[in-house]
């Protein structure tokens, strides 16, 4: 025991000790979902195949449908959320958050990752919907919903990985020496494949992402250009910012995860924080808009920053990466992490705007350029 301890401390640090018996005993959540949250909206099991293009072969209200060739961490299998609107035309594709884990310690002492070791079900996935309805995201009826004809996709996290993982790893502790699957990237090509046949005349394509969605949609976006490359895309990621990750991190995440670095992306092997960038350079057509706390403190845990020199690495990269025509950054003063949850709360950047107007400039690209 007092082996294990000590590899503990060592592998945590000191000065996040306190911030580490916080997480453990498996507290990290999906974002918005509290420990104690009992709020959740109906989901329910999804019975039949793509519906054609007849409004009759549409289900109401949200479904969940459990996909082939998918995996949680537990290896149990998961499936997707689907909200079907006016029209099929407009998709509105989230990817959840929830944490990150990587060796022994996070994946197993302290559970650093949302839903690592759950058996995944509609429930489970109207209790992390829950949080968006209440603020208004997914609210057809609410002022700061700009897609109220659109459909819905909810992509949900449990592979610890930023849905980036190609690979199965023993840790210690891990329910008895079994595998933990990190296949977060393999997940996401299954669902993009059956999101495919069930919107396959998009003509507009909106990715939102939050915390560990928000670095799997970037990591992954030539996959949701391949899955509608036909369709109009535009990405907004929030509280997913790349500041600088130790090199021993780094290699951590690309040897125990898998990872597949993004075709045509060479710096990305040693700079990952250039993605974004990356990205405006070879999408100019495609809006990407990101959103942070500028004292964000779960950033500073996961990824290694002190918590006094995040405001200015935020600043940095956003200084840095999203200076392009067709980027632009939403930074909001203050300590904590997802800003999207706070649509109903008046958020207002540095520079006074409204969060609900910048997400609608957005979505709309009015007043954009």
């Amino acid at each position: 025991m007092a082996m294990k301890t000590a590899r503990f401390i060592k592998a945590v640090g000191w000065g996040w000790l306190a911030l580490a018996l916080w997480l453990c005993s498996g507290c990290v959540n999906p974002p918005g979902v509290g420990l104690f949250s009992s709020g959740e909206i109906a989901v329910h099991n999804w019975n039949g195949e793509s519906p054609d293009e007849s409004e009759e072969s549409t289900p109401e209200g949200w479904s969940y449908k459990e996909v082939d060739g998918t995996s949680c961490a537990n290896g149990t299998p998961v499936g997707m959320g689907l909200n079907y609107g006016e029209t099929k035309r407009d998709v509105v594709i989230y990817l959840s958050g929830g944490g990150a884990c990587w060796d022994s310690t996070r994946c197993t002492y302290l559970q650093a990752a949302a839903n690592l070791d759950v058996t995944y079900n509609a429930r489970q996935m109207g209790a992390e919907l829950y949080p968006l309805m209440e603020v208004g995201f997914f609210d057809r009826d609410a002022v700061v919903n700009p897609w109220p004809d659109a459909s819905y996709a909810y992509i949900p996290y449990c592979t610890g990985d930023l849905h980036i993982g190609r690979r199965m790893m023993p840790y210690d502790g891990f329910r008895s020496g079994e595998l933990i699957n990190h296949l977060g990237g393999y997940n996401l090509e299954r669902y993009l494949e059956e999101l495919g046949q069930f919107f396959p005349h998009a003509e507009r394509v909106w990715l939102v992402g939050i915390s560990a969605g928000g670095y799997g949609i970037t990591w992954n976006f030539e996959h949701f250009k391949n899955a509608f490359p036909d369709a109009e895309m535009h990405v907004f990621t929030d509280a997913s910012p790349w500041l600088p990750i130790s090199g021993e991190r780094w290699l951590l995440w690309q040897s125990n995860w898998g990872v597949q670095m993004p075709s045509g992306c060479s710096r990305c092997v040693e700079e990952p924080d250039f993605m974004p960038e990356f990205l405006a350079e070879e999408h100019p057509d495609t809006r990407f808009a990101t959103a942070v706390y500028s004292r964000d403190s779960v950033l500073a845990a996961y990824l290694g920053v002190l918590p006094r020199g995040v405001e200015g690495e935020v600043e940095r990269f956003v200084s840095r990466r999203y200076g392009h025509r067709n980027t632009r950054a939403f930074v909001v003063d203050g300590t904590e992490h997802e800003v999207l949850l706070g649509l109903d709360r008046g958020l207002r950047c540095q520079d006074g705007e409204s969060l609900v107007n910048f997400m609608h400039r957005w979505a709309t690209g009015d007043g954009w350029e």
